[in-house]
């Protein structure tokens, strides 16, 4: 026989290494022939191949701190010092609890991960277990040196080699500063990606190959680089990004995240402030460059694109995205004060993506203030586009060149051109489709509601009413307008069209509320044959609730919300909160409520949700603590067939009084000037409106003192509009 007996005394226990990794063992045999000997001496040798990289697994120790001369990662009392050590040290399975404090690898090299070790920053040297740990706290910072701070070149991860709680700085390489991924698929959850810079791709992260992390939670701000300054997906690259911030990098070609050749999933993220200098970029937030990426519940806020070409009117596209050659899917996502030569929000050149359920709000461009498309064909469905502004061309809603675009359910308002036509959209020798559309009060020189060149459309239960100018105005060109009312075009019975110059009868276009009155005639006045797919309206309300399709982006809810809704009240209290108060008659029909809240009249956000008392008659009330300084509330009314509508909209101010902005002389002829009470306001827009509610300009305020030209304007009352809510009546004599 054979006796197996431990060199040293070491047992396995929670945190220490397993008794077999590093123990010498004595093996006897008694009582047997050589063969035999042998024989079982392989067997136990092939045994205990096997036991050992199936041991459970271990807790390696790391620690910058350390000055013991023992560092063997057993214990806090014996972590390694080298963070590059305890990986070394650790086999599939491990997990790696660093210390806080900055960790370096030597000049001119870079930290390499190990597949299936788990390593977790965000511990203090004491710290007895995982669930103390918080990386935000205990700081880990793993900093270049004159190189990249990670690099896996090959290395075979995958999502069980995780990098979780680490702050990732100070990298400098010719690709992937903070972390280079080629054929490799770590996770990378709760990193922070600072100050990194590449000379050429990905400042922050580069994957190559087929590399497909999973990046979770995790920040990317102030990383540079040639091309993608956050982050560069090369070709066939498939990774995952969820919840993570972009902000703040800037690039020549592309700031925020390049994907060339790559299939990315972006959900959840937020890009803002990131800025690419060249004047050939495209998408300071995302490029998609053959990249059918899918991109949902994302935020883009004050991205931007800089430059002009000299030589030519040309320049960067997509602020915030930019398509080239891309079948991008981009839904329920919020685009506002993003700038770009062309399409502020979005670009699209010979793509075909599709928009649904997205916000484009106070973006500016040259051309294509919300979308510009070039040679596209793109579908837009359920969208708002507010209050954005174009200097060029035109198109402060939507510019469409050469190709075609489809919108469904969509509502333009407020847009804005300084120059060219199409306040809401313009075309320029494409094809325009709109299906219940609403384009309201938008401001051009010619076509504020519609404009362009050599365009073929098909208006199809759409409302245009309120636009500076003419509604519609593209010429020379072929098309069709059908069921609707556009503002300015007379009455048509054999297209069904309903006489222009009467008022549709919007609830309250002055916060913004273009739903339908009960009496208005837009009501029951579209035709079923044109929504064949499209169940529901702009705010998810179900179509065809009188028999026939309403016109316009909105499905008027009829009597239900009047005999349910009684009441819908805000008031002050304590100085510092808002109490809303409801009050119901008759719930039989009702599951529940959802209390929105808007900065600005348009982009609703849920508030509280309150389930139904369950009985025929109730009262209700919610308190906001933390209101904004300009609020708009809404109850949204959730019915047992699931559909729901919407109550009046509800304008509080926050109880804290701001100084009132002035304005002066008063009349005035050929101008005024404008000095805001809140220095909030300052970089905001200031729209103009007449007595219909009709946007006559717009400016940004640019100081304490801001000059507002008046020429050109009838004599007349007018409205300055600021972001605050306030409205300062003005006389132009």
């Amino acid at each position: 026989m054979f006796v197996l007996q431990p060199a040293m005394g070491n047992s396995p226990g929670s945190g220490s290494l397993p008794a077999f990794r590093d123990t010498a063992f004595f093996i006897y045999f008694r009582g047997l022939n050589q063969y035999t000997m042998f024989k079982r001496f392989f067997v136990f040798v092939m045994l205990l191949v096997c036991i050992i990289p199936g041991a459970r697994a271990t807790v390696i120790y790391v620690d910058s701190n350390q000055v013991a001369g023992i560092q063997n990662g057993l214990s806090w009392a014996t972590a390694f010092r080298d963070f590059q050590a305890g990986i070394d040290a650790a086999v599939p399975g491990d997990s790696l609890f660093v210390a806080a404090g900055s960790y370096q690898p030597a000049a001119g090299a870079s930290f390499i991960m190990k597949e299936g070790v788990k390593l977790f920053g965000g511990f203090t040297n004491t710290m007895p277990a995982f669930a103390g740990r918080n990386w935000q706290q205990y700081k880990v910072t793993l900093r270049g040196n004159n190189a990249g701070v990670i690099r896996n070149n090959g290395n075979g991860l995958t999502a069980a080699a995780r990098l979780d709680g680490f702050y990732i700085t100070g990298g400098k390489a010719d690709a992937g500063a903070g972390m280079y991924n080629n054929d490799c698929s770590p996770s990378i959850v709760n990193c922070y990606f600072s100050g990194d810079t590449a000379t050429g791709k990905g400042g922050g992260l580069y994957n190559r190959g087929a590399s497909g992390p999973d990046i979770i939670n995790c920040t990317f701000a102030n990383n540079m680089a040639t091309y993608g300054g956050a982050m560069y997906n090369d070709s066939f690259t498939m990774p995952n990004i969820v919840n993570t911030i972009v902000s703040a990098n800037r690039a020549a070609f592309t700031a925020g995240i390049s994907n060339i050749y790559a299939t990315p999933v972006l959900t959840g993220c937020t890009f803002t402030g990131n800025v690419s200098t060249n004047w050939e970029s495209m998408g300071a937030g995302v490029q998609n460059w053959y990249s059918p990426a899918v991109i949902t519940n994302c935020t883009f806020n004050a991205n931007k694109g800089q430059g002009l070409n000299p030589a030519m009117d040309n320049g960067s596209g997509g602020g915030a995205i930019a398509n080239y050659r891309s079948n991008a899917t981009i839904s329920f996502c919020n685009f506002s004060n993003n700038e770009a030569n062309y399409g502020g929000g979005i670009y699209n050149n010979l793509s075909v993506p599709q928009i649904s359920n997205c916000n484009f709000t106070s973006n500016t461009a040259a051309d294509g203030g919300g979308i510009s498309s070039y040679y596209s064909s793109v579908y837009v469905a359920h969208c708002d586009f507010r209050s954005n502004y174009v200097y060029g061309s035109g198109g402060a809603g939507a510019q469409n060149m050469l190709g075609s675009s489809t919108f469904v359910n969509c509502l333009f308002a407020r847009n804005s051109c300084g120059a060219g036509p199409g306040g809401g959209i313009s075309d320029y020798v494409g094809r325009i489709k709109l299906v219940n559309c609403t384009i309201a009060f938008n401001w051009a020189s010619y076509g504020a509601g519609m404009g362009g060149y050599g365009s073929d459309f098909s208006i199809t239960n759409t409302i245009m009413y309120g636009n500076g100018s003419n509604s519609l105005t593209p010429a020379p060109a072929a098309g069709s307008v059908r069921y609707s009312m556009i503002h300015g075009m007379a009455a048509d019975a054999v297209n069904h069209n309903l006489d222009g110059n009467i008022n549709p009868l919007f609830i309250n276009n002055m916060v913004n509320n273009f739903r339908l009155q009960a009496t208005s005639p837009c009501i029951d006045a579209g035709t079923n044959d044109s929504i064949a797919g499209f169940p529901a309206d702009l705010e998810g309300n179900t179509r065809i609730l009188g028999g026939t399709v309403d016109m316009g982006a909105y499905e008027n809810a009829g009597s239900p919300l009047a005999l349910q809704l009684v009441s819908f009240n805000g008031t002050r209290v304590r100085e510092q909160a808002h109490l809303l108060t409801w009050v119901t008659a008759d719930e039989r029909e009702l599951s529940g409520f959802e209390l929105q809240r808007s900065a600005d009249g348009f982009g609703f956000l849920p508030l509280h949700t309150l389930p139904v008392k369950g009985y025929g008659a109730g009262r209700y009330n919610f308190e906001d603590q933390y209101p904004l300084p300009v609020n708009y509330y809404r109850l949204m009314l959730v019915h047992t067939d699931g559909s729901r509508t919407y109550s009046d909209v509800l304008k509080m101010d926050l109880a804290r009084k701001m100084p009132a902005s002035k304005v002066y002389p008063n009349p005035a002829r050929e101008s005024v000037t404008l000095v805001p009470g809140d220095r909030q306001l300052i970089g905001t827009r200031v729209v103009l409106l007449d007595i219909y509610g009709r946007s006559r300009g717009s400016w940004t305020l640019d100081g304490h003192s801001n000059t507002l030209p008046l020429a050109g304007l009838a004599p007349g009352i007018y409205v300055l509009q600021l972001e605050n809510g306030e409205l300062l009546k003005i006389v132009k004599e």
